[in-house]
């Protein structure tokens, strides 16, 4: 599933929340990276003001919390969302728990090496 703008960390924090009971759902893509198709107004060929998700470190954790029973989602883009390092830590700290996940995008969203030195714990 695509989403476009979702009001920034509170309506990222709710929807990636609501993935905990998600029985359905295997791809969410919550991404503001250009491309095709992406982020861009009908007919304009340009990026509408406003139009970035921004879920940050809140929507990260509640990602995580979702991850912890969430047995279904193969795929998350969370692309330039500013999630920073404290996001990642708080889905890595999740994803040993998680049997589903495959594919987990993070691209652009300023975890320096902080982040990129968050070590995976076994259960």
């Amino acid at each position: 599933m695509r989403i476009g703008a979702v009001a920034g960390a509170d309506g990222g924090e709710l929807l990636l929340h609501a993935l905990t009971d998600n029985q359905h759902l295997t791809s969410i893509d919550l991404s503001t990276l250009p491309g095709v198709n992406r982020n861009k107004a009908p007919n304009s060929g340009s990026i509408p003001p406003n139009c970035f998700n921004q879920v940050g470190p809140r929507g990260a954790s509640a990602l995580a919390a979702a991850l912890l029973s969430n047995q279904v989602l193969s795929i998350v883009n969370l692309g330039q969302n500013s999630i920073g390092p404290a996001g990642v830590a708080s889905i890595a700290s999740a994803l040993p728990f998680n049997v589903s996940l495959t594919d987990l995008s993070l691209a652009s969203n300023s975890i320096g090496v902080e982040g990129c030195s968050v070590k995976l714990q076994p259960p």
